[in-house]
């Protein structure tokens, strides 16, 4: 398709050698006879060029400029000053009204097509690029579009804001550092008086890691409701070893897991390489719950260890990632597991959510305006009595 050139010049002479001058080299031509004329004709045409006279009685070349660079329709269309005014002031003038060259109406004929040339390969560049980046910001917008709902389907997957199990009581703090994350938590309820509570931190911050939160999550599900026999914690990581190799997936992760037993008044965990469990008991200070073992992915083949404790009515387990204790200020100090467990443990008679809620408020002080680089898990877990 040939490129259209508009020429806008009160001398009709000048307008006919000009155009003679482009048509001769192919391009297609259209005319203004003034400011207003000219304009008129760059919003029916929309030609790729202007060639514009300054000198025009009425509306002169700059106010016919200032108006079509304020139109819409005409904005971007590159503009020629054609003049005989020659002086540095009245260059500057133009291109700082917009014009892109200036051109003296007696130069030669092959450097006006040259400078013509110029300007229709830099408007054909600067259109090409406008036009990948209205593409990119499309494939930005549905890429954005998919990890929303992609976030939405991994937020089914954590527990219900008001989840209860018998007459025990949760709350949680989830915060991914990316639209998904690489965190996972949730209470099963078993029955016979018994629930599983775990917390998963898979490598990375991706899809693929979100993708690994959710099937490990469903293995958990499914190994632990089906058959009617009741994983013990460490046969539960070493199948989770066995099912997610890094060499399958290329992501590791951490695990807690434990369950709770009303009827036993027990609690039985297994770590792999997660941060330690904080069981916060009622009438006694609290423990960390650390008996560990490597993280899952390494195929160690070996059993995991398991660790027990008491239960009693009013305790409550704080199961969290590392995106908590490893936050850090703009010092590059911190949070620590220190300040976590003093911080609950001079709230331990506060409901569980306003708990959670506390553990928020004061990691948000302490770091502040520095970015969170980890996703940031916290679960609660009150035990009070019969499930």
């Amino acid at each position: 398709m040939k490129e259209k050139i508009l020429i806008v010049n009160d001398d009709e002479g000048v307008r006919e050698i000009i155009q003679c001058i482009l048509q001769n080299k192919g391009y297609e031509t259209c005319a203004g006879f003034d400011g207003p004329n000219g304009i008129q004709q760059a919003i029916l045409e929309q030609p790729d060029l202007i060639l514009l006279d300054i000198m025009m009685p009425g509306m002169n070349g700059y106010e016919a400029c200032q108006k079509l660079k304020a139109e819409e329709r005409t904005k971007d269309i590159p503009i020629i000053f054609l003049s005989s005014l020659n002086s540095s002031k009245d260059k500057i003038h133009g291109l700082e009204l917009g014009a892109v060259d200036y051109i003296d109406n007696f130069m030669d004929h092959g450097e006006l097509l040259a400078r013509v040339q110029t300007q229709l390969q830099i408007r054909a560049l600067t259109q090409a690029l406008r036009h990948s980046n209205k593409e990119l910001m499309l494939k930005q917008k549905s890429l954005e579009d998919d990890l929303q709902a992609a976030s939405i389907i991994q937020r089914s997957f954590l527990p219900q804001a008001d989840l209860k199990i018998g007459n025990c009581t949760s709350a949680f703090l989830w915060q991914p550092a990316n639209k998904l994350g690489g965190d996972i938590f949730n209470a099963l309820d078993y029955g016979e008086g018994k629930v599983i509570l775990y917390i998963i931190d898979v490598s990375g911050h991706d899809v693929p890691s979100a993708l690994v939160t959710i099937s490990v999550s469903q293995f958990l599900h499914q190994q632990n409701f089906k058959g009617g026999v009741l994983l013990s914690p460490p046969d539960v990581l070493l199948k989770l070893d066995r099912e997610y190799p890094f060499s399958r997936f290329e992501r590791y992760f951490t695990i807690f897991y434990l369950i709770l037993d009303s009827q036993s008044l027990s609690l039985k965990y297994s770590c792999a390489g997660h941060p330690p469990a904080i069981l916060l008991k009622k009438n006694q200070r609290f423990k960390i719950l650390e008996q560990g073992d490597p993280i899952i992915g390494i195929e160690r083949g070996m059993p995991f260890i398991e660790g027990t404790e008491d239960l009693e009515i009013g305790d409550k387990v704080f199961l969290y990632t590392d995106g908590v204790s490893e936050a850090k200020n703009s010092l590059g100090n911190m949070y620590g597991l220190e300040r976590l467990c003093d911080l609950l443990e001079s709230m331990k008679s506060e409901p569980i959510d306003k708990m959670i809620e506390a553990v928020h408020t004061d990691l948000t002080t302490f770091t502040q305006e520095a970015p969170h680089q980890d996703d940031i898990s916290l679960f609660g877990f009150e035990f009070n009595g019969e499930i």
